[in-house]
């Protein structure tokens, strides 16, 4: 119960109760309201509270908080029902809102007594069930949250009504006219802004998603995991455990970039030994980098929990080097991916330049203050679907494997809400670590039908993708072995594969500024803003650089299965993200090791990401909210730059793949190769298609339409980002006031 200084009362019947029990009997006799009800609070009165001094010190209160975000919050919910709802600070907002919300829209009536700084409210459900809530330091937005439509309206209407009128009591069931509300001066924060519509109150748009278990800068433990009961087999410390989901996750990507560009250079013959080695060694330094990248940028990129990994964005480029190679005579095939890799290494180097111009010149920041939610929307979206030939087509090489491995992943995911209230710790395992457990009981599954010789006599492509004994990784990989730079000798510069690989460059910058938003989505974070996304693709151009001189085979961007895996576990910190760095630059180093991981069946991959790239892509789709989805201007083009961002890269893909080349002939290769890898890049074309026509179709009168009214405060260095982007060392704050002015 809340009490006023000195341990006075103040709830209903305290502060502004209109007098004494026996004047306030005689006025509403006088009215024609006479109330009889027992009295269950204490009633009396401060001498020297009036209604003017209340409001007063209300606005006061309210204005101090409005000028701080990060407001001390908690808030408790107690219910005949048996509701509770605990929030500790402001980062759990958002879900106290939601939950405030959904109750009090069913309600005719609102009940707020508010001395400084203290609001109490009292719900009287159709249900007679009573809801009280108390909460200290209530920010405005969440007062007006908790208003209907036209609360603000009937609140002005009923202050003139009350007139000098103090305080309000209730009975149980049979509620009274609310006392005079104080409606927030006209520059509060309205959570609905204009152009979005009736939406109803129970479902608000929300800058931050509820239910997530960590959000970017909360931990899980170090130490132990939450139950105490778990088996043996998972006694260790719980950060450490999803940041190997995250290792596992990441490491189908490079093996299936490897194994699909090692053999058309040259390597992996399995007549000599030395061959076999260099797809061993390849994937080795693309988890290297991928660990290296993955740190720089959540320490001074966009700091969210994004892991880097290596794209097939590059294909196109890097298969136009390997033919211009195949063409040429060497003493052996293991010489020809030698030379193969080192032109590659020169043409990512002179290309990396191109995104660090663009980040740290901040034209890609001009360019995205143009981008809108209803722009946002279709590049997230087709962020995760347009990697669909990643999923269920690579699934279909082995179904034996596969297509197990994603229904017990569908299984795992499903009997959470079955078994959430009746065993805790076997929920805890499967909201966490589903992953891990579908990989293993598919992977255990897979060997036992390889030592049954269930492929024994398939055909070989059968084997490479069903067998567990057939990436001959393991036996090939050195036991230890550091990525140094220069490994493969001189890179080899020509202009017609620089150009060629510029344009994979830029490809791979509008991919990961899109997988950006969906990480931050997840993550619980405020939206990127510009000149971090901006910051993120500068240092995106030096992980290149970097992965040039240390001989990569292909440049990285954001790995999407990655941010799908912060929405599958609800655990968006970045401190897991940093730990699985570690587990990446160790295991390639321990090559050992880290080639039994990479052995896993591809198909076992392939399943997982069926579910976690229609997680990013669900996640596209939740930023309409912050736009007018029923304008027919709005819905032309997300659907215009939807289905030619998926229609578009699906023609050149088929093109490429049935004449060996691209749309795009022309006798300038490096032209070829800029329209093929600008054009089947699924999130380039949404992202062309979508901001050319969100600003020249109506931009200027559909300007709140567009969700502008939301985004536009986060690019302007709102104080809510220093929370989420600011970099770990304010360097600033170590320089000398006489050297800063």
């Amino acid at each position: 119960m809340s009490r006023a200084p000195g341990g006075r009362s103040l709830v209903a019947g305290g502060i502004g109760s209109g007098g004494s029990p026996r004047r306030r009997n005689h006025r509403d006799a006088r009215n024609g309201h006479r109330l009889n009800f027992k009295r269950r609070f204490d009633h009396r009165r401060w001498r020297n509270w009036n209604r003017h001094t209340m409001r007063r010190k209300q606005r006061e209160c309210f204005d101090i908080i409005t000028l701080e975000y990060e407001v001390d919050f908690h808030c408790y919910v107690t219910s005949e029902l048996g509701l509770g709802l605990n929030g500790s600070n402001h980062t759990e907002m958002e879900q106290v809102e939601i939950s405030l919300a959904d109750l009090i829209v069913r309600l005719p009536k609102y009940y707020l007594m508010s001395p400084p700084c203290c609001v109490h409210v009292t719900l009287d459900v159709i249900s007679a069930a009573i809801y009280e809530i108390d909460v200290a330091y209530m920010p405005r937005r969440l007062l007006l949250m908790m208003m209907p439509n036209n609360g603000l309206k009937e609140a002005a209407e009923s202050d003139q009504r009350m007139g000098s009128e103090k305080g309000a009591a209730m009975t149980h069931g049979s509620p009274l006219a609310p006392p005079p509300v104080v409606a927030p001066p006209a520059s509060a924060p309205v959570p609905i802004h204009v152009g979005f519509g009736n939406i109803h109150q129970s479902n608000p748009p929300l800058e931050q998603l509820p239910n997530l278990q960590f959000c970017l800068h909360s931990n899980p433990s170090w130490r132990e995991l939450r139950s105490s009961s778990l088996p043996l087999l998972f006694f260790s410390p719980e950060a450490v455990m999803l940041a190997f989901q995250h290792y596992v996750v990441m490491l189908g990507t490079i093996v299936m970039l490897a194994s699909f560009l090692v053999p058309q250079m040259g390597g992996n013959n399995v007549r000599l030994f030395q061959h076999i080695g260099d797809k061993a060694r390849v994937i080795q330094t693309l988890v290297f980098m991928s660990g290296v990248n993955t740190l720089l940028q959540t320490l001074i990129g966009t700091r969210l929990p994004t892991v880097m990994n290596s794209s097939f964005v590059f294909i196109i480029p890097v298969m136009s080097i390997i033919r211009d190679f195949a063409s040429r005579t060497y003493e052996d095939e293991h010489q020809r991916f030698i030379h193969t890799m080192r032109a590659i290494q020169g043409s990512l180097m002179i290309s990396s330049f191109t995104n660090i111009f663009l980040g740290y010149t901040y034209t890609w920041e001009r360019l995205f203050r143009f981008c809108s939610p209803v722009t946002v929307v279709p590049v997230v979206c087709v962020v995760g679907l347009g990697l669909f030939e990643r999923g269920f087509p690579q699934v279909g090489k082995c179904v034996e494997i596969g297509l197990p491995a994603l229904i017990l992943l569908m299984l795992l995911i499903t009997a959470q809400q079955y078994i959430h209230h009746n065993h805790m710790n076997t929920y805890f395992l499967l909201e966490r670590f589903s992953i891990i457990l579908c990989v293993k009981v598919v992977w255990a599954f897979a060997a036992v039908l390889t030592a049954a010789g269930a492929y024994n006599h398939v055909p070989e492509k059968t084997k490479l993708h069903c067998r567990t004994d057939r990436s001959y990784l393991i036996s090939s990989a050195p036991w230890i072995k550091i990525p140094y730079p220069f490994q493969w000798g001189t890179p080899i510069f020509a202009a017609s594969h620089i150009f060629g690989m510029i344009g994979a460059v830029l490809v791979s910058a509008c991919e990961s500024t899109g997988a950006h938003y969906a990480a931050a989505r997840l993550a619980g974070a405020t939206p990127p803003p510009a000149y971090v996304l901006s910051r993120s693709v500068g240092l995106q151009g030096v992980g290149m650089l970097l992965e040039s001189i240390f001989g990569a085979a292909a440049g990285s961007t954001v790995s999407i299965e990655n941010v799908g895996l912060l929405g599958l576990t609800r655990v968006g910190s970045r401190r897991v993200v940093q730990i699985s760095t570690g587990f990446m630059i160790f295991f390639s180093i321990i090559g050992k090791f880290g080639a039994f991981f990479a052995s896993i069946p591809l198909p076992i991959f392939a399943a997982i990401y069926c579910i976690l790239f229609g997680l990013v892509a669900a996640i596209g789709i939740s930023f309409i909210q912050f736009a007018n989805n029923n304008s027919l201007r709005n819905l032309y083009i997300l659907g215009a730059s939807l289905f030619l961002g998926i229609s578009v890269p699906q023609y050149f893909n088929e093109f490429t793949a049935s004449a060996g080349h691209g749309p795009a002939k022309t006798d300038a290769g490096w032209f070829n190769d800029i329209l093929n890898s600008v054009f089947s890049s699924a999130p380039t074309v949404a992202l062309m298609v979508a901001i050319v026509l969100d600003n020249t179709l109506e931009a200027k009168i559909s300007y709140s339409d567009r969700g502008f009214s939301w985004l536009k405060p986060f690019n302007r260095h709102d104080a809510r980002n220093e929370e989420f982007y600011s970099f770990p060392i304010k360097v600033h704050e170590w320089i000398p006031t006489r050297f800063i002015d």
